[in-house]
């Protein structure tokens, strides 16, 4: 079985399941280890979250 991508062939006919498994994930963890996340952390409305806040019974 050959999977192939943009880039040419994922697994090589004579690859093992595991190895190819193995190189697969590993280079999946380092190009997310290295991919810059969104540094602006998303900032709720302090008035809209205590008007709803307020309005919601089980939250008192």
């Amino acid at each position: 079985m050959v999977l192939f991508n943009s880039s040419g062939p994922l697994v090589q006919p004579d690859m093992a399941l595991d190895n190819f498994l193995e190189s697969f994930w590993t280079s999946k963890m380092e190009l997310a280890e290295s991919a810059n996340p969104d540094s602006k952390p998303h900032v709720l409305p302090l008035a809209r979250v205590k008007k709803v806040m307020r309005e919601d019974e089980d939250v008192r």
